[in-house]
């Protein structure tokens, strides 16, 4: 698996955070983070911003995200 779902749970997992966690940190709930894990919905770019701007590099993560291409190695900004 290396589509969308796949890059937003290895940045969740580089977090080391549940999807509980994870949602009240980008102001969502549980339920959206599991639904975007398994694309059965899409972030918005908005929301892929907020998850890009954890890391360092956030515009290289941005890419990422959006497009699977040239992965940046993620770099949390802070722990979590």
């Amino acid at each position: 698996m290396t589509g969308l779902g796949f890059r937003i749970k290895t940045t969740r997992s580089v977090l080391n955070l549940t999807q509980t966690l994870y949602g009240r940190l980008l102001r969502i709930t549980q339920g959206t983070v599991s639904d975007w894990e398994r694309e059965i919905t899409h972030p918005s770019r908005g929301d892929l911003r907020l998850v890009a701007d954890l890391f360092h590099d956030s515009e290289k993560v941005f890419h990422w995200l959006e497009t699977g291409k040239d992965n940046p190695g993620l770099r949390p900004k802070h722990r979590y």
